[in-house]
């Protein structure tokens, strides 16, 4: 959980720094506002295609390899947008930023949820927010600096910004891969060839909507849930 708070906070922060000036200097590289507007149509219908998909390669590839493919991603877009001399150069950003943000987000609670105690789960949800929250608070006035002192509201002043974030992005990348543990996987390495070999990713999500008694054995057993506390 330390890890998780650390890495993600600074993930956070990192995405909070430009996030204010994006539109801007999409604008500032040439978008007029109906392209602009067609950015944002790009990442909404991005959003509304990948988000299963991502679920069940999640479910099947670990959470851990996921986190940091998100956080690479992640990574990448800052580079596009840092290197952008063109509006037009920002399409595959904003695709890749709905991408990462899939695999980033759902994860941190998948890993409180898989290494916290099922009475404090939701306390540590709660008390996650919190600290990612607080440093969030700052990153708007340190990009004004920022942007202030590298020549104001335009792409010069607020490209830097997006070099800062890259190489917090890093960092995080480096924090997770070494310190974080892995969280177990839907299926052990010896029954997941066979599994790919005998369930397509359409019969996958056939079985969410099946009967009970027609669900997999990955369930959590009766006794479990019945030991759950109710309020």
């Amino acid at each position: 959980m330390k890890v998780l708070f650390v890495a993600i906070g600074l993930q956070n922060w990192s995405t909070s720094l430009p996030s204010q000036y994006n539109q801007l200097y999409a604008t500032s590289l040439g978008a007029n506002p109906i392209e602009l507007g067609s950015l944002n149509s790009i990442g909404s219908l991005v959003n509304s295609i990948i988000s299963a998909p991502i679920g069940w390669v999640i479910d099947r590839y670990g959470v851990k390899r996921m986190l940091l493919l998100g956080l690479a991603l992640s990574a990448i877009v800052s580079s596009i947008y840092g290197c952008a001399f063109n509006w037009w150069m920002l399409i595959p950003a904003i695709i890749l930023t709905q991408i990462g943000m899939r695999l980033i987000m759902p994860l941190t609670d998948i890993i409180i949820i898989g290494s916290t105690n099922p009475k404090r789960r939701a306390l540590t949800m709660g008390f996650s927010r919190t600290i990612w929250a607080i440093p969030n608070m700052f990153a708007p006035v340190v990009a004004a600096i920022m942007v202030y002192n590298f020549g104001g509201i335009n792409s010069q002043g607020i490209r830097p910004l997006y070099f800062v974030q890259l190489f917090l992005f890093i960092l995080t990348i480096v924090i997770v891969s070494i310190m974080l543990k892995p969280l177990p996987t839907r299926l052990d390495e010896k029954s997941r060839s066979h599994h790919e070999s005998k369930i397509s990713f359409i019969e996958d999500y056939a079985g969410v909507v099946a009967a009970p008694e027609s669900l997999p054995e990955q369930l959590v057993p009766l006794e479990e849930i019945r030991s759950w506390p109710i309020m």
